[in-house]
């Protein structure tokens, strides 16, 4: 795929670099041809792969092998590459992938062959030779000249192709920077503030003393990342903020961060030396402290109004950049904490995901979507949940069920223990308990009988099935239990699992990201089937 030949250039770049500065951004003349970054374009990375290889510790890098494994794969020789130039577009929706183009420049004509274009489609681009997948989310390689190669998804390297007088913020922020560094990425705020902000976690959920670092978004105009692979090592981030104000308080939270870093430091350090003698101890707690006064020294950055600047270098064979590395550390904790929670709310979509499969494996067999389990009577006895067990590959387990008694009857009440961890919320620690929960009431697809697509009149892309419902909403997995629906009611049993919102499973088995600021009736069209009113997704 295309996409290896991306990676190949990238993986090229970090490990081998030797170029003119970024004339992509600043339209001077050089090597890289001029003003081909779109005026939207958000971060940039620029590496210098040939000249990073001629640095000194770079010298038993396999370049042979690279130089045979491009030249068969793909017909270009990485270790020749003098410029490589990632540039990504602003983003408005996190769900979807933003655009992007990289500028490869070489010291040689190279051009796109061996394997990969077997299985490539070869047109042409305005006089210029390119490569297409049939999957339109894979880049495509454009041959701008005989030294240059562009990647990119097709509608940016088009924005990039049109863009030769454009300018914008990102450009003028290189301009000003480095034209010497191997290694440089810039991006700048503003275009992705309000997105990056809305997709925070609230500040009630991160712990007092890292809250404060959520701000960060707001505070923040730029960043800059500089480095070389020269015998000095050197590198440095610059964070410029919006005005002095802002850069005071980053400046505080920088000092908040190397303080709360040394501490924990030092109490870990101090743990692990509990079981030494008493005069071991105070040996070793003296060298903490001078190490802990060290690293500090090190990690302090330098300020000049609104710009905060981190410099690492190797000074008499000790390099410095653990000041870079530990405050990045400290800063961005709440990046950890949000992309744990990405995880957790990835494999939650995946679990609803897997149950919306069984739904319509179920009624491919029987016809009907699954309910809860009645008597002849239609009492409910046990849960859609164990209904569907047979395709979540736990035949086993339903076996086991006795149908015509109820959840917690003598038998079933034993098999409550045995929950699948389909229906395990990775957000809570719920041995016997579910949060994933359909709405029950009229017009739902939990109601007092079974449903077809008949039934389904605003269509299935468009009713609710199952959503993550709040902690103090879970039921016991295998009991008839679920959300209680009444259109006349708001509905308070979700949005508090994670935060900004809740997944939801639809009748077509999709996925959807609700965000809590959805207005309680337009969530009410959604949950109800057959109301006619079709609330448009995204929400505003």
């Amino acid at each position: 795929m295309i996409k290896n030949l991306l990676t190949t250039a990238l993986y090229c770049a970090l490990i081998c670099p030797h170029a003119a500065y970024l004339t992509v951004a600043s339209g001077q003349q050089g090597e890289i041809p001029p003003g081909l970054m779109p005026a939207s374009t958000t971060a940039a990375i620029m590496i210098k792969p040939a000249e990073i290889l001629k640095s000194p510790g770079m010298e038993m890098v396999p370049r042979e092998v690279l130089s045979v494994v491009g030249q068969t794969e793909f017909g270009i020789d990485p270790c020749k590459i003098q410029n490589a130039v990632l540039m990504v577009d602003s983003f408005t929706d996190l769900r979807n992938p933003p655009g992007f183009g990289m500028v490869i420049t070489f010291a040689e004509a190279q051009s796109l062959g061996g394997k990969i274009t077997d299985s490539l489609i070869m047109g042409s681009y305005e006089d210029m030779m390119i490569y297409r997948s049939r999957d339109a989310m894979t880049p495509v390689v454009l041959q701008y000249n005989k030294n240059t190669l562009i990647v990119g998804l097709e509608p940016f390297v088009t924005r990039m192709l049109a863009s030769k007088n454009d300018t914008g913020d990102l450009a003028n922020l290189i301009d000003s920077a480095n034209p010497d560094s191997q290694f440089s990425a810039y991006m700048i705020m503003e275009p992705v503030r309000e997105t990056i902000q809305q997709n925070l976690p609230p500040k009630n959920q991160i712990p007092p003393p890292f809250n404060q670092f959520l701000d960060l978004p707001e505070l923040v105009e730029s960043v800059v990342v500089e480095a070389n692979f020269d015998g000095q090592q050197k590198g440095s981030l610059k964070i410029t903020a919006i005005d002095d104000a802002a850069g005071n308080q980053i400046e505080r939270m920088v000092d908040m961060g190397i303080q709360m870093g040394r501490q924990v430091l030092a109490g870990e350090m101090t743990r692990q030396i509990a079981d030494l003698d008493p005069s071991m101890q105070m040996a070793f707690q003296a060298y903490f402290e001078r190490a802990g006064q060290f690293m500090e020294d090190q990690m302090r950055p330098t300020r000049n109004q609104k710009t905060i600047l981190f410099e690492a270098k190797n000074q008499g064979g000790q390099i410095s950049n653990v000041a870079v590395i530990g405050t990045l550390t400290a800063m961005l904790l709440p990046a950890v904490q949000q992309a744990r929670e990405a995880a957790r709310r990835t494999s939650s979509a995946n679990n609803l995901k897997q149950i919306g499969l069984a739904f319509h494996n179920y009624f491919d067999v029987h016809q009907k979507f699954p309910s809860n389990i009645r008597d002849k009577n239609g009492r409910p006895l046990l849960s859609w949940r164990v209904a569907i067990l047979p395709y979540l590959e736990e035949s086993k387990l339903y076996d086991e069920f006795h149908l015509d008694e109820s959840w917690d009857s003598e038998h079933n009440i034993q098999l409550l223990s045995r929950m699948p961890h389909i229906f395990a919320c990775p957000n809570l620690e719920l041995e016997k308990q579910t949060v994933y929960l359909g709405f029950e009431g009229n017009d739902t697809a939990f109601g007092d009988k079974p449903i077809g697509f008949a039934q389904i009149l605003d269509g299935t892309a468009n009713t609710i099935l199952a959503v993550e419902a709040n902690e103090d909403a879970a039921v016991n997995w295998s009991a008839p239990q679920d959300i209680p629906f009444d259109p006349a009611l708001d509905v308070n049993a979700v949005g508090n699992l994670r935060p900004g919102g809740f997944n939801a499973l639809l009748l077509d088995g999709s996925i959807m990201f609700f965000p809590n600021s959805i207005e309680q009736q337009a969530l009410k069209n959604w949950i109800q089937k057959s109301d006619g009113n079709i609330v448009e997704y995204p929400f505003r």
